[in-house]
């Protein structure tokens, strides 16, 4: 199984188990991780796109480096979710 704290377990698992099962009319709600925190663990690795350097600053309330890489960390996760 994929990382759990990935949302893409949630598609594996309902390919497996669900997905067979379907009828015509179905109504499926998925409740995704998404972009909470901690954002650093909501992508893979593979998907870290953004750095502090890429990340436009002005009117954030950053103070310093850590902060910027939380910013990158969380821009990177919505590159995960929106490709997921």
């Amino acid at each position: 199984m994929p990382n759990a704290s990935l949302d893409e377990w949630l598609i594996k698992a309902f390919n497996e188990r669900a997905k067979s099962q379907l009828t015509s009319k179905n109504f499926l709600l998925f409740h995704l991780f998404g972009s909470h925190y901690t954002y650093a663990s909501r992508f893979p690795k593979d998907f870290a796109k953004f750095t502090p350097k890429d990340i436009p600053y002005q009117g954030l309330h950053v103070k310093n480096e850590k902060d910027k890489q939380v910013v990158a960390d969380y821009v990177d996760s919505l590159y995960y979710t929106d490709h997921s």
